[in-house]
This record gives C-alpha cells, sequence and structure tokens, in this order.
C-alpha cells in the first residue's frame, strides 16, 4: 500500500516470474487503453517504457498526490514495483513528478518513473524505466572494501582522502535481475570526479563515469 503521509508507493511483491509479470501489465494496460482509447505506449522488455494519451484524473491535494494515486490504482501496470517521491518540478501549465524505484531500503540505480500531469491536475504522460526484481544477490564485501576498490580502479592506489562522500549503497538492475552494490565517488582531479560502480557480491568494478557533483 501507498503510505500518502511520506509519498511512498509500496508495491512490494514476492518474487515471480517474468512471464506472469509480463501478462499482469499487458492485461493492466489493455484495461486502461478500454477506459482511455487514445493512450499508446512504447514497450520494451515486455513492460511499458512511454505511455501517452492519457488525460486520467486521480486524488490529492497535490501533483503528487495525484501521481502516487494513479499509479496505485494501477499497480500491475509497472510491474508492481516499489517507489519512492524522489522530487516535484512545477514548471508553467504541468507538473513532473519523479519516483525512485527502490528494493527495501535500497535505492535501485537509473530506474525510476516520471509522472506528468496538466494544469488541470491530470496525469498525461509516464516514462517508466522502473523494472520488476525477480531476484537480488546480496553483498558479500563492505562499504569500506568498495572504496578501496574504487580508489585503486581510478587512481592506481588506494586514496582514502581522494573519496568524495561515503560509498552508497545501491541495487543495479538488469533484465528482472538485482545485485546490491556500490556508487563511490572518487575526485580524479581538482575538476574531476569520477562515480565508480562496484559489485558487491562479486567485488568488481564494473563501471565508471564522469559525474558532476551538485
Amino acid at each position: 500500500m501507498l503510505a500518502r503521509a511520506a509519498l511512498i508507493a509500496g508495491f512490494v511483491a514476492a518474487p515471480a516470474a517474468a512471464a506472469p509479470i509480463q501478462a499482469r501489465t499487458q492485461a493492466a494496460f489493455d484495461a486502461l487503453q478500454r477506459e482511455q482509447p487514445g493512450v499508446r505506449a512504447v514497450w520494451r522488455g515486455g513492460q511499458p517504457m512511454l505511455i501517452t494519451g492519457l488525460r486520467a484524473s486521480a486524488p490529492g491535494q497535490s501533483a503528487a498526490e495525484r501521481a502516487a494515486a494513479f499509479i496505485e490504482a494501477r499497480i500491475d501496470l509497472l510491474g508492481r514495483v516499489s517507489l519512492q517521491l524522489e522530487d516535484v518540478d512545477a514548471a508553467g501549465e504541468r507538473s513532473v513528478v519523479r519516483f525512485a524505484q527502490v528494493h527495501g531500503a535500497l535505492r535501485v540505480a537509473d530506474h525510476s518513473v516520471t509522472v506528468t500531469l496538466d494544469d488541470a491536475g491530470r496525469v498525461t504522460r509516464v516514462l517508466n524505466d522502473a523494472s520488476p526484481l525477480v531476484d537480488v544477490r546480496p553483498a558479500t564485501i563492505t562499504a569500506q572494501d568498495a572504496r578501496r576498490l574504487a580508489s585503486a580502479r581510478v587512481l592506481g592506489v588506494d586514496a582514502p582522502g581522494a573519496v568524495v562522500s561515503q560509498p552508497r549503497k545501491v541495487v543495479f538492475a538488469e533484465g528482472g535481475h538485482g545485485v546490491e552494490g556500490f556508487l563511490v565517488l572518487v575526485a580524479r582531479g581538482p575538476a574531476q570526479v569520477v562515480e565508480v560502480r562496484v559489485d558487491g557480491h562479486d567485488g568488481q568494478v564494473f563501471g565508471l563515469r564522469d559525474t558532476v557533483l551538485r
């Protein structure tokens, strides 16, 4: 259920095979399309990646509450993922509400749901980067292990002072399968920071990218 006071959408389901999840998602979309024949979707991996043509009303006093209510009323449409409010951008005649996908207390990296509402508070568009997780492998290393691995990968040595912040424990997911890991920010120079992704189960660095501190 969704805790409206905290605006957390906790659509938590037990792990299930991908095929039943996709079948429920398709049925939910078909039902939505019967309600609103103008609705269209772009699909990826059995999930709607983009839903357009909506004019859906939802209860609530704010854009965030209406977006959460829309999702809660259609829990199968997005594969019963767990979501937590991340931010609200109200600009001009529309509001954009972003929910981060979570697994337990951990953020699922790069997975979110963004709901756009018009000036009348109706949901008009849903961008879905979330994905139901069939399983998640637990971390076998600590945050300090991740810090050492990240620093050594970027700088060639273990340099604790180069780590910009404490390693952030997250879940990395692809194709319905996840693994607990860490995001570590390492300063490569005065003006360059690298985000290092560490697989917490295998203890391996698997991704690096330049980033900008906010």
